[in-house]
């Protein structure tokens, strides 16, 4: 998944530096550097309010917090330079400068935080610092003014600037706990129902349940392997998830067994995706001694769905 966040920073960045060369052709660079932080600082919060992350304020540190802001001033300093050489320069020669902030954030990240260094990503700096050096000297436009080079100055230290965001940045967010973690299974082991047996699994259980609201395991389907039995004896709740017309209805009543005979000792909820509303009324429910059902009705639903699902709704062809 990070590869494609990655992917839309790459992409908002090179429309960044576009749009930012149209808007700043009449502007003061300053001025502009300034409403460009106003849109940036209420979208931010606008962020840390609907994700609900903001009572984590509280929880920052005097040295998170120290180094935060000095990465923030390095943000706005680095603004700043960048802006006023994008007013006076070129943007195709601009942009290398700026972004050979890489370079120096990878020397500095092995300085500080004792990152290695392979041959592979040693080969790949020597080939951004030739690019950026290549994308430099072309030969000017004859039409284009040479004469003003200061515009080379505020590009080299947009770059430090931005490096120095990263390392300090990174310093800061280390003391910050993150509101989603996720632990990976990894390469499937020759023993895996020990390893779920032993005692260190129960005090991975712990650390989990003393540092997060919320721990989900991702488990095989019950009945496949015997690993999803064993995870009961640490858990709350189960949640078994089945898909409409894909799901066998035999794997329902496999579940209701296992709570009729005990197997499974907690509360099990079911979950019914992949729902056709358009087509007749499903409908899942509880009865008996916890059991669950599923089936649909032979009328068809009243139910309308907002237009902004019906965007991605699969057709019934």
């Amino acid at each position: 998944m990070w590869i494609i966040y990655a992917i839309g920073s790459a992409f908002f960045a090179g429309i960044t530096s576009i749009l930012a060369k149209c808007g700043i052709s009449k502007t003061d660079s300053d001025v502009a550097t300034a409403i460009r932080t106003v849109v940036v600082l209420v979208f931010s919060w606008i962020l840390v309010l609907l994700t609900g992350t903001i009572s984590g304020i509280t929880d920052i540190g005097g040295k998170t917090l120290l180094f935060l802001v000095l990465s923030g001033i390095a943000t706005g300093a680095s603004w700043l330079c960048y802006f006023k050489a994008l007013q006076n320069g070129n943007v195709n020669k601009l942009v290398p400068i700026d972004k050979s902030s890489t370079i120096l954030t990878i020397l500095l990240a092995l300085i500080f935080f004792h990152e290695g260094l392979s041959l592979a990503k040693i080969g790949c700096v020597c080939m951004i610092g030739l690019g950026t050096m290549l994308m430099i000297n072309r030969k000017e436009d004859v039409k284009s003014n040479t004469s003003d080079k200061s515009w080379l100055i505020y590009a080299i230290l947009s770059a430090v600037f931005a490096s120095l965001t990263s390392i300090l940045g990174k310093i800061g967010i280390s003391g910050i706990d993150s509101n989603l973690d996720v632990l990976p299974a990894g390469p499937v082991p020759p023993n895996p129902n020990e390893l779920l047996m032993s005692s260190r699994f129960e005090q991975l259980v712990d650390y989990a349940r003393s540092h997060y609201d919320y721990v989900i395991l991702d488990t095989a389907p019950l009945g496949m392997v015997s690993d999803s039995f064993l995870l009961t004896r640490a858990i709350d709740v189960v949640i078994y998830v089945a898909r409409a017309n894909y799901t066998n209805k035999a794997s329902i009543e496999m579940l209701n067994a296992w709570i009729d005979n005990k197997r499974i000792n907690v509360p099990v909820y079911l979950i019914l995706n992949d729902v056709n509303m358009n087509s007749r009324t499903y409908s899942y429910r509880q009865y008996g001694s916890g059991k669950y059902g599923y089936g649909y009705a032979s009328s068809r639903s009243e139910y309308v769905i907002p237009w902004y699902k019906r965007l991605f709704r699969k057709s019934d062809s």
